[in-house]
């Protein structure tokens, strides 16, 4: 929820297709996933703006 009382949400779509993009450029990389610390970055690929770290491998995200 912003400051002014405003939930901000985004589309279920739009976080699978930023999620599948993602795969791709580590798959590109030969990476096997991404570890994400930053809160924009967790809340562009998850919606959730919650502290702690995400790990992105094989189209799943895990939030700890």
């Amino acid at each position: 929820m912003t400051e002014d009382g405003c939930t901000l949400t985004v589309p279920e779509g739009e976080i699978r297709a930023r999620i599948t993009a993602l795969q791709t450029r580590l798959r590109e990389r030969g990476l096997r996933g991404a570890l994400v610390t930053g809160t924009v970055d967790r809340f562009y690929l998850s919606g959730t703006g919650q502290d702690g770290l995400l790990w992105a491998e094989d189209g799943t995200l895990v939030v700890s």
